[in-house]
């Protein structure tokens, strides 16, 4: 009983690790830092990778909208999954304000799919950049053939382009997507459950025991051969 309850204190210690760490809002990873960038659309959502000012195309992921709930959480789900498969540090999302510079229905909706993606995605930060032109670049681009792949893909690139091109002081205040408390609850649940079921797993074995395994299964079957030839001469 003792051990069980050692256990579940160090679990509800680990989440509450967790949940601290999520709450402090992280800085934008400069040049060098490995990125995914989201060109959300509620029809398409482009994607790129980049670790500085060269981003690359990645792909474009279709966003079925009849239910916008779960369309973000299948969508955030999935663009979580090309993040950790690329092995980014961040994610970086195009924010669509209005020739002005203010926030309209788009942008509303977006901030409801990142906010979405941000508990999908987490512990990577999301962070929003301002992608007024980069649609309008992108269609420049592919128009003049000096671009490949489709608009929200290469509109994604330009995002990325500019975020990593913007002055330090610029990129460090991208606004991060916060978690709510609930979601950093569910986050930190998630995490520690991960970690437990990581620690319950063996050690993976050394080099030195391999190489003794193999070496025991060998001497194991030389022993066998040895075995069925000598038993094979009696019989004769």
């Amino acid at each position: 009983m003792r051990t069980v309850a050692l256990r579940a204190l160090a679990a509800r210690r680990a989440a509450l690790t967790v949940v601290l760490a999520l709450s402090e809002p992280p800085s934008p990873g400069g040049v060098g830092t490995r990125t995914l960038g989201v060109d959300f659309g509620l029809r398409r959502c482009g994607l790129a990778v980049t670790a500085g000012f060269a981003p690359l195309p990645l792909r474009i992921l279709p966003c079925d909208d009849a239910d916008a709930e779960r369309a973000f959480e299948d969508l955030a789900r999935r663009v979580s999954s090309v993040a950790s498969g690329e092995g980014v540090r961040q994610i970086v999302v195009g924010m669509p304000f209005n020739a002005a510079g203010d926030e309209g229905e788009q942008a509303n909706v977006t901030r409801t799919f990142v906010c979405t993606l941000a508990q999908a995605a987490a512990p990577l930060p999301v962070f929003l950049w301002d992608e007024r032109f980069s649609t309008a670049e992108a269609r420049n681009r592919l128009s003049e053939g000096t671009a490949s792949g489709a608009l929200d893909s290469v509109a994604s690139t330009v995002i990325l382009e500019d975020f990593f091109a913007a002055p330090p002081e610029a990129r460090a205040a991208a606004e991060h997507v916060p978690l709510s408390e609930a979601q950093q609850t569910v986050v930190a649940e998630r995490m520690a459950a991960a970690r437990s079921a990581a620690a319950a797993q063996p050690p993976p074995l050394s080099a030195s025991e391999r190489r003794r395994r193999m070496m025991e299964e060998v001497q194991q079957q030389q022993q066998q051969q040895g075995g069925l030839g000598r038993s094979k001469k009696k019989k004769r």
